[in-house]
């Protein structure tokens, strides 16, 4: 499906006499740093192994990171993930963009916390999700976290995040968190609060404002 992708095949299951392919490169996602339990459940497999420092993760691969520890991702464009203790992600895909610089990747939170710090010098695109709420990325330092109670909370730290779940999209700016609230999980309220002003030099203190669910 990535190459039929890649190609705009009309088809992505058959090739016509005529038709040329090019196949992408795909670009590489290096683990440089699993300290703790941290295991990866490979595609096409119901195992999960240990994952080590300089590994590889490769697109549909599950990640597991258990209490009191932590692991960190580094893709090609020298752009950084970290997952912090008891989160579970999947690398839903990875690839190169068809002038071959950029890097396109996409995450899925399945649950806990992941702090991504981008890099403005290539034009690559990252797209992480929890379950209801899908944020597009580029060049920004960020944290996204799911709890087992359905709640999802975006705070950002460098640049700007649009969130988007139920078809409307929100910018969150810098030095605010946004707090997205199910079971209900439908659309954002319109207007959100920016209360508390921009509290950059300390994240920890950056203030929510709530984005419920309609």
């Amino acid at each position: 499906m990535a190459i039929s992708n890649y190609n705009n095949l009309a088809n992505p299951h058959a090739l016509s006499p005529h038709d040329k392919i090019k196949i992408p490169k795909f670009p590489q996602v290096k683990v440089t740093a699993a300290v703790g339990d941290v295991k990866v459940k490979r595609i096409g497999t119901d195992k999960y192994v240990n994952l080590r420092a300089e590994d590889y993760i490769y697109p549909h691969d599950e990640m597991v990171v258990a209490e009191n520890s932590n692991a960190q991702l580094e893709f090609e464009d020298k752009s950084i993930v970290q997952l912090k203790p008891e989160t579970s992600v999947i690398l839903k895909k990875s690839f190169f963009t068809e002038q071959g610089k950029a890097v396109k990747t996409k995450i899925q939170v399945i649950l806990g916390r992941i702090l991504f710090k981008g890099t403005d010098t290539t034009n690559s695109q990252f797209e992480i999700e929890t379950p209801g709420v899908f944020c597009g990325v580029r060049g920004t330092e960020f944290q996204t976290e799911y709890t087992k109670d359905g709640v999802s909370r975006i705070s950002v730290f460098e640049g700007k995040v649009q969130a988007s779940s139920g078809g409307q999209d929100v910018n969150i700016p810098a030095g605010y968190s946004s707090q997205i609230v199910k079971p209900k999980f439908r659309t954002f309220y319109k207007k959100w609060s920016k209360k508390g002003g921009v509290c950059l030099k300390n994240p920890s203190k950056i203030k929510e404002s709530n984005l419920k669910a309609q």
